[in-house]
């Protein structure tokens, strides 16, 4: 599967099967790409491995959509949004296809106008929470809901990059409801989903005195949620037990 870029600008070096891309810069999936790139062949010449490339990149404003519809047409149906931050990579091979199959690397910076449609089965899960007979017994109070999640959001990601898919080490979201949420966990590339976190609801999510309840310090209100199932047909719990211990506690 090829890769389309434009205004490619390098300085290239070769040097005893070193090749050597420093500085190089490239606009690609709707945005910028700067920084080096190295690709070693030494190591085919002498024993016949395979060539190792490594990059590390200043990524502006690249289309998350675009980007992942490359990676598995269905996952960028899924997402959406620019990234702008840090892209470091290490593959082998010779063909984009060796390079999908050997990547390992790091990505790291920040998403405006993001999207990710897994997401949105929270909204569900919280709305039943907030309805649900132990709520009421858990917290003693009476909730209230308005909007707790809109599609977009803007935030910052921390993923580890593998042949088989991504393992979001840190995210936090933040929406226009007021309504936060960090989240790590796996997004595989056949859309296996497993992920976890912390809600942080805003005023106009939930209100009345299950939000006093939950509220700690800083005046925010925790939900543990998990996500699970597949990216396209995911399955959201809110883990009402651990509210439990909290509240009691």
């Amino acid at each position: 599967k090829g890769l389309t870029f434009s205004d490619l600008n390098a300085r290239v070096v070769w040097n005893r099967g070193i090749l050597q891309f420093q500085p190089v810069g490239l606009k690609i999936f709707g945005g910028q790409v700067s920084g080096s790139a190295t690709w070693d062949a030494e190591r085919f010449y002498a024993r016949r491995d395979a060539p190792e490339l490594t990059t590390s990149l200043k990524v502006d404003g690249v289309s998350l959509t675009e980007a992942a519809a490359w990676y598995k047409p269905e996952m960028g149906k899924l997402v959406g949004g620019r990234f702008s931050g840090q892209l470091t990579t290490a593959t082998n091979g010779f063909e984009p296809e060796d390079f999908m199959r050997t990547v390992k690397g790091r990505l790291k910076g920040h998403v405006a106008g993001g999207s990710f449609e897994t997401l949105q089965v929270l909204d569900g899960a919280l709305g039943s929470f907030i309805r649900s007979p132990e709520t009421k017994d858990y917290l003693l109070g009476k909730a209230s809901q308005e909007a707790c999640l809109r599609k977009h959001f803007e935030g910052d990601m921390d993923v580890q990059i593998a042949p088989e898919g991504f393992d979001i080490q840190h995210g936090g979201l933040r929406f226009e409801t007021g309504s936060s949420l960090d989240v790590k966990g796996k997004l595989d590339k056949s859309l296996a989903v497993a992920l976890q976190g912390s809600f942080y609801a805003g005023a106009s999510c939930i209100g009345g005195d299950v939000r006093s309840c939950l509220a700690g310090p800083d005046g925010k209100a925790a939900i543990p949620f998990r996500i699970q199932g597949t990216a396209d047909k995911p399955e959201a719990k809110v883990e009402i037990e651990t509210l439990a211990r909290k509240v009691a506690s």
